[in-house]
């Protein structure tokens, strides 16, 4: 949680990257070109969102269908192509 919220903080430096590229970023896996999902809804919860918010519903429906494609628990690390869609 502390690397993500420097993350945040040194958003500025990102800049060029798209916002899709920087919250992948946030979420990255060390070692790894996957970003974990469930860290990232862990985060929006403690903002006060919850799965059934409105505008989390194109991404919330995204997730269920990544879930549907592949029941391993993989399909909570997405390579960043996968990421931003």
């Amino acid at each position: 949680m502390s690397k993500t919220v420097e993350g945040l903080n040194h958003a500025y430096e990102l800049r060029d990257s798209s916002p899709e590229d920087l919250i992948f970023d946030l979420f990255k896996m060390p070692n790894k070109d996957e970003a974990s999902i469930s860290k990232l809804i862990k985060v929006l919860k403690s903002f006060g969102l919850r799965d059934s918010d409105p505008r989390l519903r194109h991404m919330m429906e995204k997730m269920k269908s990544f879930e549907d494609e592949d029941d391993d628990a993989r399909n909570f690390l997405l390579p960043r192509e996968k990421f931003k869609e």
